[in-house]
């Protein structure tokens, strides 16, 4: 039987499948960006997250085209829980690994749980019983799985993982439920987790400017400050140096082939930088756009601006700009250049932050103009 996973038709099985493609990408992309029990946690939390949808309320709802809550219907994210084989894990992972990866699932959409209690819990693990028992687990590699109530020791309904009790499970727990998050979210929107910057940035820096430089002086090369900067490219660093030396291109150096952020205080100064790399780091070409990405609150506006600019602006450059906003919004672009507050507003721990720390994990980011901050912003 062909279980729903989104009201367009998607079934269970392809929706899953999507997510284990753009799991692979982020995998091949930035292998250290987890430990490989963590890179197995995170592909089982793809595989497992959603399953939980086969329930009947949820089903009929689908098919129906409603949207909300029904009344007494459980978050599908705890009944997800309940279709993982614990008993068969606790011999290949460690009670805070499968800890990490129930939660992870539980909690992989923000909701509010006060209202259900066990009892519900159980009757609605109950009625998930005959849909599991038709579902095609071997289409994702996974093995038949009956719906039990998770034990305590890895799930318990109405707590929280705490970072000051349980910094270990906490930690494993924020990558796994921000990564399953971003590559949900990729999946769902059809667009890349991660598009790859293999080497462009860098070669673009060689070709385009320092060339540019040896045009006018065949004895131009980087600065001591930018190429201390790229030798040291795997350390965190301070630079002190005054206007003009060239601070902004050895940080794209320092940044080498990793993911990057580059945040600046002012709007009009993260515009300005935005349009002197795609002018001249990426010399106008139109591969930039895969690139380099902008992020504060008028986005919308100055990409806009950039697309209308080519003469050949259509319905199909309009898809483009569609795509590009989300791609840059979901944090998807090797490079972007944005507001302090759009990444490290993390520090408030909202719900729905983990993706941006998972993310910053494996990336580097770059705080420019640092001498611009109040000395409470900067804490």
């Amino acid at each position: 039987m062909d279980f729903l996973a989104k009201s367009d038709g998607e079934t269970l099985i392809q929706h899953t499948k999507n997510l284990l493609h753009e799991f692979n990408v982020l995998k091949q992309l930035y292998p250290q960006a987890l430990t490989e029990t963590e890179w197995n946690l995170l592909e089982l939390a793809c595989k497992y997250h959603d399953l939980g949808k086969m329930n009947d309320k949820f089903q009929d709802k689908l098919k129906t085209h409603k949207s909300g809550m029904e009344q007494g219907e459980l978050p599908h994210g705890l009944l997800s829980v309940s279709l993982i084989p614990f008993k068969t894990m606790k011999t290949l992972y460690a009670t805070d690994d499968l800890e990490a990866l129930a939660y992870a699932v539980a909690l992989h959409h923000e909701r509010n749980l006060s209202e259900f209690n066990e009892n519900i819990y159980e009757d609605a693990i109950d009625q998930l019983v005959n849909p599991a028992s038709r579902f095609d687990f071997d289409k994702l590699g996974l093995t038949m799985s009956s719906p039990k109530l998770p034990s305590v020791r890895y799930f318990s309904l109405g707590s929280f993982l705490n970072m000051t009790q349980n910094p270990v499970t906490y930690h494993k727990y924020v990558k796994i439920k921000g990564l399953l998050n971003r590559i949900d979210f990729a999946a769902s929107g059809h667009y890349p987790v991660e598009i790859p910057d293999n080497g462009y940035l860098q070669h673009s820096l060689q070709t385009n400017i320092l060339s540019k430089w040896r045009e006018e002086n065949s004895q131009a090369d980087w600065n001591e400050m930018q190429e201390w900067m790229a030798d040291h490219s795997s350390e965190n660093i301070v630079i002190i140096a005054q206007t003009g030396m060239g601070k902004t291109e050895g940080a794209l150096r320092w940044l080498a082939n990793d993911k990057g952020f580059f945040t600046l205080p002012l709007k009009s100064a993260i515009n300005g930088i935005y349009t002197r790399i795609n002018e001249q780091v990426f010399n106008h070409q139109k591969d930039a756009v895969n690139h380099v990405g902008i992020l504060h609150s008028d986005t919308q506006q100055v990409l806009l601006d950039k697309f209308e600019k080519d003469d050949d602006f259509d319905s199909a450059n309009l898809a483009d700009f569609r795509s590009y906003l989300n791609e840059t919004k979901s944090w998807s672009l090797p490079l972007t250049i944005t507001t302090l507050d759009q990444v490290f507003n993390i520090v408030y721990r909202y719900r729905g932050y983990e993706p941006k720390l998972a993310t910053l994990d494996y990336a580097k980011v770059v705080v420019d103009e640092v001498q611009m901050y109040s000395a409470a912003l900067l804490a």
